[in-house]
Order: C-alpha cells, then structure tokens, then sequence
C-alpha cells in the first residue's frame, strides 16, 4: 500500500503553481531546448507529482515565490540535461545492478518506503562514480513514475564499512538529487525533536555538578547550553547539515555515556580511553566545521540548499569555539599535566 500524500497546509493549489511555473517560463517553455516536453507534460497533468514542487516551494511560513521557481527551472533543466526521461536499466552495467547495493526493503512507522544504500558494497576507487549516479537515478525515476508523490526515508546501512568504501561525492549526490532534481521526495524526520529534547537532561547535568560543588569550567556550561539554543533554533528551519551533526553527535555521545555509566559503577577504565573520546569530540568539532563550509560553497556556486547563510555562520562560530575549547582542555587536562610530572 503506498502512502498518502502528506496533508501539508499548501499556500496556492497545484493549477495556480503550474500557472505561476508556465507564466514564468514561457519562453523558455515555447522554445523546447531547456526541458523535455514529456516531463512538462507529466507536471501539468499528474498532480501528485506537480504537488511534490508545491510543497518544496512553499517550505517555512510562506511561499517562497523565487524559491519555487528556482527549483522547477533546476529540476526540469537537469532531467533535459541527463535525458532522465529515457533513462532504463539497459544502460547501466549489470554488475552494479546485481551488486544490490541501492533498493528499496520494507517501510517505517509512516508507511514510507525505505530506500537502502549499502556502503560496504562500493568501492571508492575502482567504481565508474557516472554510472553509479546513473543507476541512483534509474532507482529514484523508478520510484517517481510508480509512486509519484510518495515521499522516501534513505537509509545508509554503514555496517562493515571502510575507508575505502565512503565516496563523499556520491553521498552528496545521492542527496542532492533527492532534495533538488526530486524535489519533495525525502521524507522529514519526524523522531528528531527527540534528539533535540534530549539536550535539555544534558544542561541538567549541569545543575548537579553545581548542587555538588564540583568545579564547573566554562567549556560544560557554555557547550550544552549554546547546544541546547542552536538545537531549537536549527529545528525550525529544518537545516539540512543538521543531520549530519546528530549523526556524529549521537555516536560520540553513545561513546562517551557509555564511559561515564561504567564509571559510576566504580569500573576501572584505562585512563586513555578518557583520552581518546576528548579526541572524538576534537574530531567531530573538525567535522562540524567542514560539514559548514561544505554548505557554505555549496550554496555559493549556486547550488540550492535548505540551510541558510545565518544559520551556517552560526554553526561554523559555534563548532570553531568548540574546537579551540576541547583542544584547550586537552591540552591543559592532559599533556600540561603530563609534562608537569615529567618536570617533577
């Protein structure tokens, strides 16, 4: 059974975004060389499609009038570009086909299909990066023609994965393509406001060391409670980069938990297991930080992205005052002291 067309508040009917698409784009519309007349055809006379760019236009309080165009125009010009519209399997090598590394198993709670990506099964260096682009693209056409309007969760199972399997080119297209030349295809997670809830027992934990009297360094207040703000901030807008953040975030955090419980259950852990999940957090300072900048050219050379530029400033201040912030306390928790005893 596919699932419903979300019952998203829409700001203007699909007849009035097609008037608003073949008023704008009348020219090039009449001129025949920017897009394919079958996908302008399949846009005006199948709604659950043509419902998927209302959505995506109108993301936020209100509708984005240049954001929806952008979007059409850069959809539609892509699918001409790429001959999307004739795409079939024939032209993509059958060892990546029956490599099943992309399809499409089971649904989540919502009843959204789930689209698998298995990592382990690529190979960065040998693959041809065009023709898995292509059979991405074969996957998700697929699934727009048999479902249109029915929006998919991407799963990127990473179990047994290497170095030499993750190709950050082709995650970003993966990506880009189901946010930009599918537009209102992936689904939004709807569990993330409990990531974000659970930032708030962790300023909690603040509270404690104060009721304790513990020494309180500026690093633990100043990083869970400007956490706790950006989290509520990001929510609202939805910002994209944000789920590469929980990502990262969630398995320090699993890390770093997982410490503290067997340390109050009085284990002995080596003192370089401290060390090394400090080092964690400096590795996912550096990956907050790039992760940003990404953005930020990302969206300079043109391409579109949900995050904004104020909230990628932001991120970027706040991830590099982390950066300096752990590395301080790394420094001074660990090998000040060290050569202090050296010293001594």
């Amino acid at each position: 059974m596919a699932s419903p067309i979300p019952k998203t508040t829409a700001f203007l009917t699909v007849e009035e975004y097609r008037k608003l698409i073949n008023t704008n784009f009348q020219k090039e519309i009449s001129e025949g060389q920017l897009y394919d007349s079958r996908d302008l055809q399949r846009f005006n006379e199948n709604d659950p499609y043509t419902l998927m760019f209302v959505q995506h236009g109108q993301f936020g309080t209100a509708l984005d009038e240049g954001r929806a165009l952008r979007v059409f125009n850069g959809a539609m010009s892509w699918r001409k570009r790429h001959n999307v519209f004739d795409i079939s399997s024939s032209e993509i090598p059958a060892e990546y086909i029956n490599r099943h590394a992309i399809f499409f198993k089971n649904h989540d709670k919502y009843n959204s299909p789930l689209l698998h990506f298995v990592v382990r099964l690529m190979d960065k260096g040998k693959d041809d990066k065009e023709a898995i682009k292509r059979l991405i693209t074969y996957t998700l056409e697929q699934h727009i023609r048999e479902h249109p309007g029915q929006k998919v969760v991407i799963l990127f199972d990473m179990s047994e994965t290497g170095i030499g399997h993750m190709d950050y080119e082709l995650v970003k297209f993966i990506i880009g393509s189901a946010q930009n030349f599918y537009p209102g295809l992936l689904c939004i997670v709807k569990e993330l406001w409990l990531f974000i809830i659970s930032k708030v027992p962790e300023t909690i934990d603040t509270l404690f060391i104060v009721l304790r009297r513990q020494e309180l360094i500026f690093l633990h207040w100043f990083h869970h409670a400007s956490v706790l703000v950006y989290c509520f901030y990001s929510y609202g807008l939805f910002a994209p980069s944000g789920r590469w953040f929980t990502t990262i975030n969630l398995c320090i955090h699993a890390i770093m938990y997982g410490y503290f419980a067997l340390r109050a259950a009085r284990f002995r852990i080596p003192r370089f297991i401290q060390q090394s999940i400090t080092v964690f957090q400096l590795i996912q300072m550096i990956i907050g930080c790039i992760v940003n900048i990404s953005a930020y050219k990302y969206k300079y050379d043109g391409y579109y992205c949900m995050t904004s530029y104020s909230n990628i400033i932001v991120s970027l201040l706040l991830y590099f005052a982390y950066l300096i912030l752990f590395a301080y306390f790394f420094y001074t928790t660990y090998l000040q002291k060290r050569t202090k005893k050296r010293r001594d």
